[in-house]
């Protein structure tokens, strides 16, 4: 019998590795087939959904409430599924208050379990790392230091390097993508990226947008705005401050935030996957994240509940490499600070990117999606195709 996989994403980034370890496996794996909860990613990849899970992803107790309506009902039809239909193997991607009930189940009703992302990998210290043990046969994790805190939890963890590196790869170069979309090669191009949340890009668009106009006043600039699934509102927010400012160039791109980061002098970042994707890039940023007043309560008054810096590239090489931004700082006047400071002092730009290329370095190899995929069927006891 050809072997069941279920794969099962509860938010963007996790979509987008589903989408890239499923076309690996479906290359060693002869008929493998898939079903599962993803994106639209994960869909393209030849994965059957179950459920779509676009607009699960939140920060914070509040914002998790708000849609944990939505998120029972997706639970549930996967729980059903599960018991109906068991799979050889169940691979959880992240999203563990989503994810890590359905592997308890999987793993009772006889499926192999093997965590790929497992919950927080990214942190340096975790209160429980055994907390996986009971649920999961294997894990595969995206961070050395994950690795080996799990280990000492009694888990059967691995390290084969960050997907993001093959991943995260620009297809063209930065004359080719000003070419393409009509920007000035003699000045200054910055990325904004408000976030994939309704709430960070509510937060955010319009102070990234005033940050623009202030460091266009300095170093002539233009700006390209990277949308993702939700990003008709921050073309919204666009299009208004548009009609206020009609000699600022603004360009809103869907799809290309790769080039568009590989490209730009300079990110106006949203705190999350992103930064780190512009780590692997190479492109120095400043890191935001505003919230909303009960996130910053939160935030105050349950300090465990988050590390020492909030920007990846910053956790990864555990100091202050990207500036960060937080809460009542994220202001106009503090981003456009940021990025001309850098802009004034090429040595401390050039001093950045290369301690951007040490976050790269500590991610592995290229080729991790690959190595994850061969340890998967491996571990699954699957016949592997030469």
């Amino acid at each position: 019998m050809a072997p069941k996989v279920v794969l099962s994403a509860g938010e963007t980034s996790g979509d987008i590795n589903g989408a890239a370890l499923a076309r690996e496996l479906k290359k060693i794996i002869p008929g493998v087939s898939f079903k599962g909860a993803g994106g639209f990613a994960m869909k393209e990849a030849g994965v059957d959904l179950l459920v779509l899970t676009e607009g699960l992803s939140t920060i914070g107790v509040a914002e998790a409430l708000k849609i944990l309506p939505k998120t029972l009902r997706l639970y549930y039809k996967m729980r059903r599924h599960l018991s109906e239909e068991t799979p050889d193997l169940f691979v959880p991607i992240d999203a563990g208050a989503f994810n890590v009930r359905l592997a308890r189940l999987a793993k009772e009703k006889g499926a192999k379990v093997i965590y790929y992302f497992p919950p927080s990998s990214w942190r340096k210290h975790l209160k429980n790392p055994a907390m996986l043990a009971p649920v999961v046969d294997h894990v595969i994790t995206p961070f050395p230091w994950s690795r080996d805190i799990l280990r000492s939890g009694g888990i059967d963890a691995h390290f084969l390097g960050h997907p993001l590196l093959d991943v995260a790869v620009p297809t063209l170069t930065r004359s080719e993508f000003k070419r393409k979309y009509g920007f000035d090669e003699s000045k200054k191009l910055v990325g904004i990226l408000p976030g994939s949340r309704g709430h960070e890009i509510k937060c955010h668009t319009g102070e990234m947008l005033k940050a623009a106009e202030i460091v266009n006043r300095e170093v002539p600039a233009e700006f390209v705005v990277c949308l993702g699934s939700k990003g008709n509102l921050a073309e919204t927010e666009v299009a208004k401050f548009r009609k206020n400012h009609p000699d600022l160039v603004v360009k809103c791109l869907r799809g290309e935030t790769y080039n568009a980061m590989a490209a730009s002098d300079y990110l106006f970042a949203c705190s999350g996957t992103a930064t780190l994707e512009a780590a692997v890039i190479g492109t120095p940023m400043v890191i935001v994240y505003g919230g909303t007043a009960v996130m910053f309560i939160e935030r105050v008054f349950r300090p465990g509940a988050v590390e020492r810096f909030v920007g990846m590239p910053n956790i990864v090489a555990d100091r202050m490499i990207c500036p960060e931004l937080l809460g009542r700082d994220v202001t106009a006047e503090n981003m456009a600070d940021r990025c001309l400071e850098l802009f004034r002092n090429k040595d401390g730009y050039e001093e950045t990117k290369e301690a951007l290329r040490g976050v790269r370095a500590v991610l592995g190899e290229p080729g991790a999606v690959r190595r994850s995929a061969e340890l998967i069927a491996e571990l699954g006891g699957f016949k592997v195709s030469n």
